[in-house]
């Protein structure tokens, strides 16, 4: 009787380096992994959000393809913000862009007001976190929707939590459902150039105090979202009266603090950026572009009172604006020149100390 041979162990063969690209690039396709001496660009793209002073800011503009979270107190204008972007997109960029209204407090007409085209906007009340996520998936793996505004993080429920009792909701489901989905979502969005916009409130941090003063805050969803985020900005509404616009004794707008808190795409670390917001008009562009090419030297100040653009000068600011308004092609020169100064990278932006979450934050509990 003849024994069983042994099975010979199959030893993988020792491949060169050369050798090992290849294979990798064939198992997971070309350029999958290459030397940084073939030139091929993993530079991410970047469009503009309509508001300059945001853009020159930050150094980069929206990033394609990327998560990014804006946080902030109700009534801050984060909404307004997004939805002023979309609009933008839609007429700058022909672009496709989607809101998730996890809040149900979207409406036509308040949209259109922003400059968003409804009629080409794709429009969805969710019910779940899970189809929240499931609908940005999809979107995303068509390759033909660039923006994706979901409005807010908190507002909804898991599927779990919604067949409970509201007193028996686990705190901790939002971030677990976070936590799987940002790990899926995020390598299709970058591979399809679709940016989602997360929209997230404030939270007040339980156990916690703060020893400069003020209440610590947090925002809700864990830590797989400060993660995955590539921008992560805080808005804020100036409290003060001259952070307001009025008509009569009517409160239609106001000042806009956006800070820069964590920033994966260029050097501007903690730096801000104030803009004013109407509340059904979106950003005042006239006076963002002003202000903004003042800032980076595009219009020219030779004293306090004068104010220099091309053949165009002016006495008082408020001369100044009165003037381009009436020069709408010399005004659309301004920002373009802006634009291309900002992409040029010859920027100045300020350095500002980071002010990390936890910093001025002591937990009882630790």
């Amino acid at each position: 009787m003849a024994l069983p041979q042994k099975k010979e162990k199959k030893v993988k063969e020792k491949l060169s380096l050369e050798g090992a690209m290849a294979a990798l690039n064939k198992q997971y396709g070309a350029a999958s992994i290459f030397h940084g001496s073939e030139n091929i660009s993993i530079q991410v793209e970047s469009w503009s959000s309509g508001c300059l002073s945001f853009d020159s800011v930050l150094g980069c503009g929206i990033p394609l393809g990327r998560v990014i979270e804006i946080s902030g107190p109700e009534g801050s204008g984060k909404t307004a913000f997004s939805a002023s972007i979309i609009g933008y997109w839609q007429e700058k960029y022909q672009a496709t862009c989607a809101f998730l209204d996890g809040e149900q407090t979207a409406s036509p007409a308040w949209f259109r007001s922003l400059s968003v085209d409804w009629d080409k906007l794709l429009y969805s009340a969710p019910d779940t976190l899970e189809q929240v996520l499931d609908t940005i998936d999809t979107l995303a793996s068509t390759g033909q929707v660039r923006l994706i505004v979901y409005d807010s993080i908190a507002s909804l429920p898991s599927i779990s939590e919604a067949s409970k009792a509201a007193g028996d909701v686990n705190v901790a489901a939002l971030s677990k459902v976070l936590t799987s989905a940002l790990r899926k979502l995020t390598p299709v969005l970058a591979k399809n150039k679709c940016t989602v916009i997360f929209i997230n409130q404030l939270r007040e941090k339980i156990g916690a105090f703060s020893p400069n003063g003020g209440i610590p805050t947090t925002t809700p969803g864990g830590r797989a979202l400060k993660h995955a985020a590539s921008l992560r900005l805080e808005m804020k509404r100036d409290g003060s009266a001259e952070g307001l616009i009025k008509e009569g004794s009517q409160v239609v707008g106001h000042l806009v603090n956006i800070k820069c808190k964590k920033n994966k795409l260029s050097s501007a670390q903690g730096a801000s950026a104030s803009f004013w917001l109407h509340y059904t008009k979106g950003i005042d562009k006239l006076e963002d572009a002003i202000t903004t090419a003042m800032s980076i030297g595009i219009v020219e100040r030779p004293n306090n009172v004068m104010f220099i653009y091309k053949e165009l000068k002016v006495k008082g600011y408020d001369n100044f604006v009165e003037a381009l308004k009436k020069e709408p092609k010399l005004l659309e020169e301004l920002v373009e020149a802006t634009q291309a100064k900002m992409l040029s990278g010859t920027t100045f932006i300020e350095e500002v100390e980071v002010d990390e979450e936890l910093d001025d934050t002591i937990d009882i509990d630790d």
